[in-house]
């Protein structure tokens, strides 16, 4: 599949309004208030579009090898497990954890 402008602007766009929907009824959970976490006007926050296109280009010669895709997968999974680990109830990290 041949990746071309037009698919790169409806993932950034996509994912860039999800984030900002799951930030927002995040908030809103948290607050019991509407808080907008959009940086710029409008509904959406540019950052995970920026990763959903970071991880497309990254991976997309992968897409024929899902072992490898797995693995990364795996890898991703194990290291935001282990990062939890080290947070800290108020939701900070402490000095010692964060120099391991």
């Amino acid at each position: 599949m041949e990746l071309n402008l037009t698919y790169y602007f409806l993932l950034f766009m996509i994912y860039s309004i999800a984030g900002w929907i799951l930030e927002v009824t995040c908030k809103y959970i948290d607050y019991k208030r509407f808080i907008n976490r959009g940086f710029l006007i409008g509904p959406y926050c540019p950052i995970y579009g920026y990763g959903a296109i970071l991880i497309t280009f990254l991976l997309y010669r992968y897409e024929s090898d899902p072992i490898v895709l797995l693995f990364v997968e795996l890898w991703n999974m194990l290291r935001v497990g282990l990062w939890k680990n080290f947070l800290k109830p108020d939701g900070g990290i402490t000095v010692n954890e964060s120099l391991i």
